[in-house]
């Protein structure tokens, strides 16, 4: 799934670039590409890896920052992605487990759904985060 956050800045555009581009390399993202207004940045490895769910809520996978200039200012458009492919696959098999197995199992179900919104709720502020961090030093 797509999101997006924006915000608006009062600072140079190169001091902005520079601060987004410090930010994904201190959140150790693995790939960054930098073309004229937007960086692209990926934190690579494999989309089904198995890892602690700390470790897989703490990063966003993929996304991009757009640097527009309007007259005053720039405006700065984080658009991230979110997969949620595993979560809905496992939900789907819970909930033909419980409707052909046992009617038990309907409430993992219901347990993996609440992850799926915990996942979303926290992608957001990470992401919200991230854009804090990048305009940090005009709030200095």
């Amino acid at each position: 799934m797509k999101f997006q956050l924006q915000k608006t800045v009062n600072s140079e555009f190169e001091a902005v670039r520079e601060r987004a581009i410090d930010v994904f390399k201190s959140s150790n993202y693995l790939e960054i590409e930098v073309l004229d207004n937007v960086i692209a940045f990926r934190f690579g490895g494999n989309d089904w890896e198995i890892v602690s769910r700390s470790e897989s809520y703490k990063k966003i996978k993929r996304g991009k920052l757009e640097i527009t200039r309007s007259e005053i200012n720039f405006s700065l458009k984080l658009i991230y992605f979110v997969s949620l492919l595993t979560e809905i696959i496992i939900i789907l098999l819970f909930l033909i487990g419980g409707i052909f197995i046992s009617h038990n199992i309907l409430f993992l179900a219901l347990f993996m759904f609440f992850i799926l919104v915990d996942k979303l709720y926290t992608s957001r502020k990470y992401a919200e985060k991230m854009l804090i961090d990048i305009t940090f030093d005009e709030i200095k």
